[in-house]
This record gives C-alpha cells, structure tokens and sequence, in this order.
C-alpha cells in the first residue's frame, strides 16, 4: 500500500483503486489537491461455501443462517470500515447503475433481515438443531489482503463454537485456484 501510494503523491501514476479509508483520509489530508471518488467496494467480506456436498456442514440450511447470525455486521462496518461501508444484502451494492436490481435490507422480508442482527445465541440453537452442537472446524481460502477481515470473522464464529483456519494466497494464486 505504501508503494502505491507514494507512486500516486509523485504522479508515477495517475489512477488508485481500492484504497482503505484510513489511507484515503490520510491521503487527501497530505494532498489537498488530489481528486477523489469514494465508493464501496463489492463484497469484499463474502464468503463463498460449498453447499453441493451433503457432508459438509454448509450444506444445511441452518449451519448457513447460524453464520449469518454471528457475524456481528455492524460492528465489523464501524470498526474496520470507519463507518464507511454498506451492509449488503446481497445479491449487490447500492449504485445507480444497479438500482432496479438492488434491495435495500430494510426491504427485505424479516427473514432475511433476521440474518443480519447479530446473535450467538441464536446461532448456537441453529447449530445445535443442524447437528453441530459443538459448533466444527473449516477453512477458508483467500486472497491475502482479506485475511484481516476473516481474522475477524473467525473471532466471531468462534463465539458459537465455530473454528476457522484462514488459508491466504497472494492474489495471482488465488485467481488461479478460484478459475481452476
């Protein structure tokens, strides 16, 4: 990040993507002058599980929902993202481009708005009636630069029992695993 950015503070380049808040703040204080868009990045916190295998936890619905429901969304928007995101209820963000496609969570039957508040208890009941009254271990594979992100996931799923290992990848390999 530091060489990217000192390549935009000299004019190396002209152009920088994907810039965190903390340095896009630090940024536009040391360079009043520079021009800046702020937008949220897309998905930066899904995680992709297999559900097509009857033997793995994910495969049930309430394993799914339990996950949901120790994730502490709201937290993890005001202290890793500054307050500078938008909770996603999926399939896609908040843009004009999108906007005939986007459902706001407000919008969103109860059910699926139940999916988004935070409670390990509930997890835990969710858990327990899927089979995973201990809660299981799994992995996560990623791009290098999400694992601090997932480092806060797996703090939270530990909560309910859930052990998460985090395999990082520098970007190129994980692009080859993910299109292998």
């Amino acid at each position: 990040d530091s060489s990217r950015q000192a390549a935009l503070r000299t004019a190396k380049i002209d152009n920088l993507l994907g810039v965190g808040w903390e340095n896009a703040n630090e940024l536009r204080k040391r360079n009043p002058d520079l021009m800046s868009k702020k937008y949220f990045a897309v998905a930066p916190g899904a995680i992709w599980m297999r559900t097509d295998k009857a033997d793995t936890p994910y495969s049930k619905k309430d394993v799914r929902r339990a996950l949901m429901m120790a994730t502490d969304f709201e937290t993890i928007k005001e202290t890793y993202c500054g307050g500078e995101a938008q909770i996603l209820s999926w399939p896609i963000v908040e843009m004009k481009e999108y906007k005939d496609a986007y459902l706001p969570l407000e919008e969103a039957p109860a059910s699926v708005q139940e999916l988004y508040v935070y409670d390990p208890a509930k997890a835990k009941t969710l858990l327990a009636n899927a089979g995973y009254p201990d809660g299981f271990k799994t992995s996560v594979d990623c791009v290098s630069t999400s694992a601090d992100y997932l480092a806060i996931i797996k703090d939270m799923w530990s909560k309910v029992g859930v052990d998460l290992t985090i395999v990082p990848y520098e970007g190129s390999v994980f692009n080859g695993i993910v299109w292998g």
